[in-house]
């Protein structure tokens, strides 16, 4: 008896079998095998366990499986566990949970709603969900706990999408608990800019990414990178902010901003370096708010023209802003 045999079980020793969904198979004295079902009631007198397997899936109505387990993970608070790809009918199944002492993140409803339940269909029903539904369940993943599983209005927890869909919904669930992460961090790190400051940059920039050199147009567009991460400390204070094209601001993520411009090259660095002279050089101490200066981390811009200071890219810096930072 192996897991391919009987997927979503589990053996426990010599004489028991548990599934994911909280049902048990176990083996008395007399050699029989007894089908306990998700709610605890029994079924006894089986002469293989793969009868006992069988007659829990077809009288229980809680017993729930997906076959043989392909993928699980979680994203976002959400465990997401699928069945290996069918090639014959280009599908997966699915089971999706949250703790049981936690509801579903409300500020992902939305998302997941349209990129999960939009795309799914119940394996019972076949009826495609239009809200969450939440209901605390068994579930067994090393040892039995309660989760809240989501399931469809008939009350059974597995859904079947495409295997294209599945991926693509996994990506839209990262990429939105990437931008609601972002979002909390900044609240939290503090600082403000406004779309001018954001202009004059683009200008000191002189239209280009500070990155590749790539000229912004209307089809590549600047987007804000934070010079230190906010992850790392940093603010959302415009002396924080330079411009990027998406590509590199995607690809740098959160990348330590010395460490990925060393790997562009030295003559980018230069490029680099003279986009953030010309920053330093247009800096009013005079209007800066005292917090921004406090809250930025040590001066990226001045450690990483100094990184270059032999090179003609500091004439044009002004010796008083770099002597009240500790030149």
């Amino acid at each position: 008896m192996t897991k391919a045999q009987l997927p979503g079980w589990t053996t426990v020793g010599e004489r028991e079998l548990s599934h994911r969904c909280g049902a048990r198979i176990f083996r008395h004295s007399s050699n029989k095998w007894t089908a306990q079902t998700v709610g605890g009631a029994r079924r006894c007198g089986f002469s293989k366990v793969e009868l006992a397997a069988k007659w829990l899936d077809a009288s229980d109505p809680d017993f729930w499986s997906i076959g043989s387990l392909g993928s699980v993970g979680t994203i976002a608070g959400i465990l997401i566990e699928s069945s290996s790809y069918c090639r014959q009918q280009d599908s997966t199944l699915n089971v999706w949970s949250v703790p049981a002492e936690i509801h579903f993140p409300k500020h992902h409803e939305a998302t997941f709603t349209r990129l999960y339940l939009g795309k799914a269909t119940c394996v019972r029903c076949g009826t495609t969900p239009a809200v969450i539904r939440l209901r605390r369940q068994i579930y067994v993943n090393g040892a039995p706990e309660f989760r809240n599983i989501i399931v469809c209005e008939c009350g059974f927890p597995v859904w079947r999408m495409s295997l294209s869909d599945s991926l693509s919904a996994g990506d839209g669930l990262l990429r939105a608990e990437r931008h609601w992460r972002r979002k909390a961090s900044l609240a939290i790190a503090g600082g403000k800019h406004s779309a001018k400051e954001m202009a004059e940059i683009r200008v000191l920039q002189q239209n280009r990414c500070i990155y590749c050199d790539t000229i912004f147009t209307e089809t590549t567009r600047p987007t804000k990178d934070h010079l230190v991460a906010v992850v790392d400390g940093g603010t959302d204070w415009s002396i924080n902010i330079v411009l990027a094209c998406g590509h590199c601001n995607s690809h740098r993520r959160e990348i330590p901003f010395e460490e990925y411009c060393e790997g562009l090259g030295t003559s980018q660095m230069r490029k680099i370096a003279g986009h953030l002279t010309r920053r330093l050089s247009a800096i009013d101490l005079e209007t800066l708010p005292p917090e921004a200066m406090e809250a930025y981390s040590e001066g990226v811009i001045v450690n990483f023209v100094k990184s270059l200071g032999k090179t003609a890219t500091l004439r044009g810096i002004r010796p008083s802003l770099l002597s009240q930072r500790g030149e």
